[in-house]
């Protein structure tokens, strides 16, 4: 982070610790100034209403990350997710939603739950497939613009492209993604666990290759992440928990 001229992140869990959110938590409460966590979630558990007011009182906890994919596909259209989002918004808990392939699904959610403030991991992509299929997901994706609770997590982008760094295939869409949300709403991110190429090359395809505003810069690298999380710079986080459950 240091090297790439990044002050602070937001932790996710990879997907290999499962629902185990100990290690990040532990992270974030070593260094409160620089971290808050989203911890991923199970959308079938059924205790989830008990799990979420648990997590809403982690200071370290911004909000949760779900994944709708593989064995919990289904959760998303079933009526599964229903106490999750009911929780999400009784709590004003964020939620960050990775859905390959049915992201259109997330616009019911969305007018539901005017109140959840959902945030769609990798530009809505799924990562197979042609250009052509990108492109039709990048338009899934554009169509729920309108909705003022729904943000982008433009993370992972590299892992995306078939071209070498700055990875100028995917410039075009992710242009077309910050002119349909604004730059306030579309955050960067590097899902480092998997991430193709450097941390630092993540960072720079967005701060020097896009021509993107001071403005727009500040808030996709950050501040428009900050915003959508309540999370303040050094703020004192019992102070922001306290405040947010109220």
């Amino acid at each position: 982070m240091d090297a790439a001229g990044v002050s602070a992140a937001v932790l996710v869990p990879p997907w290999f610790q499962g629902y185990d959110n100990s290690y990040v938590i532990s992270a974030a409460a070593a260094a409160p100034s620089r971290y808050r966590v989203m911890a991923r979630i199970d959308p079938a558990a059924p205790a989830i209403d008990a799990e979420l007011t648990r997590l809403a009182s982690v200071a370290e906890v911004a909000g949760v990350r779900v994944l709708f994919h593989r064995e919990t596909r289904d959760a998303l259209t079933d009526g599964t997710a229903e106490k999750l989002w009911h929780s999400a918004s009784g709590l004003g808990m964020p939620v960050m939603v990775y859905a390959p392939g049915q992201v259109e699904h997330l616009r019911d959610v969305a007018s539901q739950y005017p109140d959840v403030r959902i945030a769609i991991d990798h530009l809505g992509l799924s990562g197979g497939g042609t250009r052509e299929q990108r492109q039709a997901e990048i338009d899934c994706l554009l169509r729920l613009s309108d909705l003022p609770n729904v943000a982008v997590k433009a993370s992972a982008a590299p892992c995306y492209s078939t071209d070498p760094y700055p990875y100028r295939d995917l410039h075009a869409e992710v242009l077309a993604v910050l002119g349909a949300f604004g730059a306030e709403r579309v955050f960067w991110g590097s899902d480092v666990s998997r991430l193709r190429g450097g941390y630092r090359e993540a960072v720079t395809m967005f701060t020097e290759h896009l021509g993107l505003s001071v403005h727009d810069r500040r808030q996709v690298m950050g501040a428009g992440l900050r915003a959508w999380l309540g999370w303040e710079l050094g703020s004192d986080m019992s102070r922001e928990k306290e405040g947010r459950s109220s």
